[in-house]
């Protein structure tokens, strides 16, 4: 802390008439009762009806309550943040944070109108100076300020007062050409009412895009719901030759194994029939002839490749007579609903 707070600090005190002298040596080592004192009565001068700091500094939770206390009184009424452990050091540093108060407190004493019955130093049983609010002070600070910048706004310009002056009183001298001026205000209005036909046209170019595309959209949307319905239509659909060729293909399945079948037992006995060369009893007893298994095997195989190949064909011709159905019915629904 500078000399010159410390002087500050000791004259607001005495000007706002403390009861006890301080000196500049007050603060030099730490001395909390004399902190404890300035607080207390400072809060008194702030706010006397409701000031209840805690008079108590024995032990350390007293001392650290008095401090919180008076830091949250202070901020409450006059608006001021103060910075507790410094204040709790009670030397230099605790002096600045008093000094915030002490510079609130006398400025306003100073801004109070005084008369000369008045004391002109308040003593500390009888306050002449009104309670203060922080809203009052919030917007003596506000208006504080705004005096400052608009007293700083017109210094500027006084500055600039005389060449404005010679400007002013030049364009004061001039005469006015009255054609000139209507000839300037006619193509400006010109220029601007062609500006707005420009616009108005543009926006109702707009409006008329902006129509077609909602038409057409709304058509997409009522063709994309016809094509839904009448897909929905087709997959609930049922061909009425679907139960007869169910039954053919049963009918044909039954046919195509006793085809097989018979095919088996044709081979085999066209293959009794061909001339073999002699083999022993005991060889054909067991293999039932010589060439049957190749046989029974080579007529099984032609058997299984001719029956996928008839399934084959018959789900290639199945698939395409549906296709055909589903393609003529769509085109059925198309006209009439073209029709409709």
């Amino acid at each position: 802390m500078s000399f010159r707070e410390m002087r500050n600090l000791v004259e607001h005190l005495r000007s706002l008439g403390f009861p006890r002298l301080v000196s500049l040596e007050n603060f030099t080592a730490p001395n909390f009762q004399l902190v404890n004192e300035v607080l207390a009565w400072l809060s008194s001068c702030v706010d006397g009806s409701h000031a209840s700091l805690p008079s108590s500094i024995d032990t350390e939770q007293q001392r650290v309550t008095l401090i919180n206390t008076a830091a949250v009184f202070f901020y409450q009424t006059l608006g001021i943040q103060l910075n507790t452990k410094k204040l709790y050091g009670a030397d230099r540093l605790a002096a600045r944070e008093l000094l915030k108060i002490t510079t609130v407190v006398y400025q306003a004493i100073q801004s109070m109108p005084t008369t000369e019955g008045d004391e002109m130093h308040p003593s500390p049983s009888h306050h002449p100076y009104p309670q203060v609010s922080v809203k009052e002070l919030q917007e003596t600070r506000q208006l504080a300020s705004s005096v400052i910048h608009r007293a700083a706004n017109l210094c500027d310009s006084l500055q600039h007062e005389v060449e404005n002056k010679v400007e002013r009183t030049s364009a004061v001298k001039q005469a006015i050409d009255l054609d000139k001026a209507e000839s300037c205000i006619t193509s400006s209005l010109h220029s601007v009412a062609a500006l707005v036909a420009q616009m108005t046209e543009d926006t109702e170019h707009l409006s008329l895009k902006q129509k077609e595309l909602d038409e057409r959209i709304q058509q997409k949307k009522e063709s994309l719901v016809r094509r839904h319905k009448r897909l929905d239509v087709l997959k609930k659909m049922r061909p009425a030759w679907q139960h007869d060729f169910q039954r053919e293909e049963e009918e044909l399945k039954d046919v195509w194994q006793e085809y097989v079948t018979k095919h088996i037992y044709l081979s085999y006995l066209e293959n009794q029939l061909q001339p073999s060369p002699p083999s022993s009893p005991s060889q054909e007893r067991e293999t039932g002839g010589p060439h049957f298994s190749g046989s029974v095997r080579g007529a099984v195989g032609r058997a299984g490749m001719f029956t996928l190949g008839v399934a084959k064909h018959s789900f290639e011709e199945a698939s395409t007579d549906e296709d055909e159905y589903l393609d003529q019915s769509s085109s059925e629904e198309d006209n009439t609903l073209s029709f409709s």
